[in-house]
């Protein structure tokens, strides 16, 4: 097969619903999910991972607290779908939040599972489209009503690891701009979803990866489901 679109991750609604739109169109997929450690063996791959190189899904596990998940997860990729040319991160803090209370884990666990996990992911999609040539990020935060403070240290703690996931999208865009980078074929995003209708998201959202014009301004935050995602920002 093909090239892929890696989607982060499937704790995230919007990142399931965009993963269908994308194959609707005939986008091959990769969608990624957040797996506790215990469940995992290092380098282990999924069981029931794609093994019919005709199908455009690949659901791969990832923990995120390990490095060799990241790589382990670029190289799947290769495996299935011989390349992949573009990457979707989501940090949806009120889905992750859901998530977490249940893992009965320390505030500052959280922080650094959360915050580190997305650098390690990202620095190895960076390292692979710079090896390829090309290859667009999209970081994508949805807005929502979520207070940390009323959530107690976990939400707190959250609401830390999703300011590291911004600025990271933010040095992650300069990064893939001139001085540091003077090839065109790379490229950034950088999205906000406020709560509401993720299916006309979804759709937006997968149109636009669909389209092969840069932003104009790939260091500028927008609001998702704006006119003009590529090109004409």
């Amino acid at each position: 097969m093909g090239s892929c679109i890696l989607i982060a991750d499937k704790s995230v609604p919007l990142g399931v619903i965009l993963a269908s739109a994308l194959r609707s169109r005939d986008a091959s997929v990769a969608i990624i999910s957040d797996v506790p450690e215990s469940n995992q063996k290092k380098g282990e791959k999924k069981k029931e991972g794609p093994a019919d190189k005709n199908i455009n899904l690949a659901d791969i596990p990832w923990n995120r607290s390990s490095s060799l998940s990241a790589r382990t997860i670029l190289l799947e990729i290769k495996n299935t779908f011989s390349s992949c040319s573009q990457a979707v991160l989501f940090f949806d803090i009120a889905s992750f939040f859901e998530n977490t209370i249940q893992k009965n884990k320390y505030p500052l666990e959280l922080t650094a599972e959360y915050a580190a996990g997305y650098i390690l992911l990202v620095q190895e999609i960076v390292s692979c489209f710079k090896t390829q040539g090309s290859g667009r990020i999209v970081f994508a935060v949805r807005d929502s009503s979520f207070s940390a403070v009323q959530n107690g240290w976990h939400g707190i703690a959250l609401s830390a690891a999703e300011a590291a996931f911004i600025k990271l999208a933010e040095e992650t865009a300069a990064l893939f701009t001139p001085p540091y980078n003077t090839n065109p074929a790379l490229q950034t995003m950088l999205v906000r979803f406020e709560s509401g209708d993720d299916a006309g998201n979804a759709a937006w959202l997968a149109d636009s990866l669909m389209q092969a014009a840069p932003s104009r301004h790939p260091g500028r935050w927008i609001k998702g489901g704006s006119r003009g995602f590529f090109g004409k920002l």
